[in-house]
Parts: structure tokens; sequence; C-alpha cells
């Protein structure tokens, strides 16, 4: 990832943990504009968060592009400017993009009036021409707002009660995210995942999962953040404490720059820190001013595969020597493919990977073709129960050595892939996204007396996950002695 050579030489400007879409192309700066023009002086960092998390697809037509980041967090300690960010987004929102709606919700009410405040006084100190389009600021308590001329809104709610559902909003953003129920998000969310140019922003200080109970939902944002998975659609910023550091040495302002990007920008928070250090314990400083947090954990308890699992197998050296099978899995309707392969690497370990991931099945027999004859491999497996059987007679002419799965072999396939990765641990694979995210929301379904994965219900695509284990069930059955009683039977 490359850092805009704007904020390189910002020493704290850039967050330690990150992950962002890239695009050449992005709407932030009209928003940074507006808001310097309403008197704001944002720093360094606040003007690359609005750059970046404002990136649109790169259509050549201006009218079809569309925000890339449908979900925005911003992890940092507090004083450090985030309300500023907020401010620039409601003024962009209002008087860009023009919004329907926005919805801006906090746990506090007095933190939704802070922030209402803040918005307005920016609208009245900007170009007259803004204020002409305003037909009115709400200053009722718990009803905070400003309606413009052409009855569009920016509400500002505190979240309680379900007060966000059912309103349609575009853009939404959850302020004091470290206390956001699973239900306040589910009263927001639905409208917005259906909104065509949707953002949600998620904007906190650092989760402690003892003092915030409601913690569970940035924490899955933040896994996601960090570990880039199903992250496509995520702008994530978090300005934090390396791992490793002591806390013996929080008192070294060193630390306490890198991570306060508003350190340079703030009046003495040099002293404001020192004054909090004397007074804090060791661990609420560190997560007050160093945003050092204790999440909760992915949630996994109902994952086949837990990540953790799959990591252990790990091993970005390994490679298969000798023989190996090939296999083919085809998500349903044709979207996509995956050809995986299985084959014991210089340890004697089953290695798995996928080797060709691709839209659509159009380049699956020329792919093949090609594999095959360099690698002769042992065999093609695939599932003829699925999408992969639209290929078969094309794989046939193609003289591909294919082998079908059949009947209970499906879900020997799953059970035998199961045991050598939880049980037995002898799978090894090298790092894959496509494996991890399918992992992440891959679900499984009973079939006969075994189980099997279902393609139905799992929430990512895990046409590579069925492809890998497919190869390692064959694979292993072909150099296992194995011989198929139903075949020989008579």
């Amino acid at each position: 990832m490359t850092l805009c050579d704007e904020y390189k030489s910002y020493d704290n400007q850039y967050p330690l943990l990150y992950h962002y879409p890239e695009s050449p192309i992005s709407t932030g700066r009209r928003f940074i504009a507006l808001a310097e023009l309403c008197g704001l002086h944002l720093d360094p960092w606040e003007k690359w968060v609005l750059e970046v998390a404002h990136r649109v697809t790169p259509d050549t037509d201006p009218r079809l592009r569309r925000l890339i980041a449908k979900q925005v967090a911003v992890i940092v300690s507090r004083q450090n400017g985030k309300g500023e960010i907020l401010v620039a987004l409601g003024l962009g929102w209002l008087f860009i993009t023009q919004e329907e709606l926005v919805i801006h919700s906090a746990h506090q009410f007095k933190t939704c009036a802070d922030s209402y405040k803040r918005l307005k006084h920016a609208i009245k100190k900007g170009p007259p021409e803004l204020m002409g389009m305003v037909k009115k600021f709400s200053d009722s308590h718990g009803h905070e707002g400003v309606v413009m001329q052409d009855d569009r809104e920016y509400k500002f709610i505190a979240r309680a009660g379900g007060s966000g559902r059912g309103f349609p909003a575009k853009k939404v953003v959850f302020d004091e995210a470290y206390d956001l129920s699973e239900t306040e998000i589910e009263d927001i969310m639905p409208t917005l995942g259906a909104a065509p140019d949707g953002q949600a922003w998620f904007m906190s200080s650092a989760v402690n999962k003892e003092k915030h109970p409601n913690g569970r939902t940035l924490s899955k944002i933040r896994h996601r953040g960090v570990n880039h998975i199903n992250a496509d659609q995520l702008a994530f910023f978090e300005w934090s404490l390396p791992e490793g550091v002591s806390k013996l040495d929080y008192h070294d302002p060193f630390w306490w720059k890198l991570c306060n990007p508003g350190w340079d920008y703030r009046p003495d928070m040099l002293g404001a820190l020192k004054s909090d250090f004397d007074l804090m314990s060791l661990d609420s400083f560190g997560q007050e001013h160093l945003a050092v947090g204790d999440y909760f954990p992915p949630d996994e308890e109902n994952k086949v595969i837990s990540q953790d699992e799959w990591n252990a197998l790990l091993d970005p050296d390994s490679k298969i020597v000798g023989k190996r099978v090939f296999s083919l899995a085809v998500a349903p309707f044709g979207k996509c493919a995956a050809v995986g392969v299985a084959g014991f690497n210089g340890a004697g370990l089953l290695h798995v990977e996928v080797i060709k991931y691709g839209r659509g099945t159009r380049w699956v027999v020329d792919y093949l073709t090609t594999r095959c004859a360099n690698w002769k491999p042992l065999a093609v497996v695939y599932n003829p129960r699925n999408a992969s059987a639209s290929l078969e007679d094309e794989l046939v002419k193609a003289k591909i050595p294919l082998e079908p799965l059949k009947g209970v072999q499906v879900s020997q396939a799953f059970s035998m892939f199961y045991n050598k990765c939880v049980e037995a641990k002898t799978i090894r694979h090298p790092d894959q996204q496509s494996i991890n995210e399918a992992l992440l929301g891959a679900e499984s379904r009973d079939f006969g007396e075994g189980k099997v994965w279902d393609v139905k219900k799992s929430k990512s695509d895990i046409t590579g996950l069925e492809a890998i284990t497919n190869a390692a069930y064959l694979f292993s059955m072909k150099n296992s002695g194995y011989v198929d009683v139903a075949e020989n039977v008579w």
C-alpha cells in the first residue's frame, strides 16, 4: 500500500494499523475545501482520512462513480480531532453530495448535542450561500438537526430505544462506537446496506471489553481491518501503540506522540498527557491516550475451522514435490470458479492451495488443459452434483483426466479435510486471502450421517475452499491404498 506523498513527512500522521481500498480518484478533497471555507483547520491526518475514505470507483463517466468504502472505522485516542472530521463530513453531505437524510448517532445525548452545535457553527461561519440553503436548525433536546430548504435532513440521535429504526439514510455516523450494540446496528444498517452509495462511519477510542460490554461490534470491524478479512469495502485506521511495548514505557513521550496524530496541532497536548499520566493507572492511561484496547475475540464459536486453527497450518515455504491432484469447483450459476491442488510437500505433509480463481468459467477448460499438460496430475476431481457438472462435456473433449466424487465421498472429503486441519494438523498451506475469507463465513450442513460445505448458507464465497477440500481427499485416497468397494463389489 502506497502512502500519499503529501503525508509522508508527518511521522505520526499515518496510523500504525490501516486498510483501505485503492483508487486513483477521490471526492474527499471537495469535502476538505468546503470545511476550510467554513473555518475548519484540518490536521494533515484528518485530511488524509477524508481523502482515502472517499475514494470512488474509477468509472470514466463521473455520474457512475460510487464510494468503494461502505464502512469507515477510525480508532484514535481522545482529543485528537475526530470531531473535525465529523463536521467536515456533515458539511459535505449537506452541501456537496446533498444527501436526502443523514443520521449521526452517539452513545450519549451530550455527544450528539455537541456535534450538532459544531456543525451549526461551521455552517453559520461559512459562505452566506450555505445559510440560504438551510430552512431551520432544530435545537430541541434529543431532536437536534438541520433541515434544508428542500426538506433534506441531518438528524442527531442518541442510540436508545431503536431511535434510528426505519430511517432510509445513505450516510450514517456511529460516534462513540466502543458502545454500539448489535441491536442498534440492526436498527439502522439494513436501509444503509440497500443504498447504492451508502457509507457508515465508526468513530471511537479503544474498546475495553470490561468497561464496554457493547464493544463487540467495533471489535469485529477492527478484526476485519487488522487482518484484511472481508475488507474490500472497508477503510480502517488505528493510531495505537505497537505490540510488545511494555507498560513500563508508557511514560515515554515518544510513544505519546506516535499514538496521537494531533500532537503537533492541539494546544499543549504534552502538558495534558503529563497531568493524566500522574493521575491515572497505567491501564487507563494506555487505553485513553495510547489506544491500547482489550477487544473481544472474533466470534468463531460457530466456525467450522477457526482462523487460529487455519493459521496454525500456515507454511509459506511449503511446496508440492512429486505427484499431485487438481480439483475444480464452480460457484452456483457459474459466477466464479476455482482450481485447487493437493500433494505431499518435502516434509511428507499434505500441501493444499488454490492455484487459480477467476470470475465466470470461460477460462477453465484452457487453463486446465495447459496445467494438465505441464504437470500430469493423477486426476482432476470435481463434484458432479453442483455447477461443476456444466463443464463436464467440454473437459472430457479436452481429455482432462476427470474423476467425480460419488455420493458419500462428498461428506468423506469434508470429514477428512476437517480432521487433517483440526485434529491431525497434517495439512500445510500458503497464506491465501480467498481461503481466509471463505473460512470466516463458511457453514456446513448435514449430509446423510456426515456433513458437507453449505454453499447456500455460507456468508462468504467458499468456491476455493471446496476445491482444496476435494483435492486433499482424492490425493489422500490415491496415496493410501484406498479401494472403492462400491466400484468393485460386483
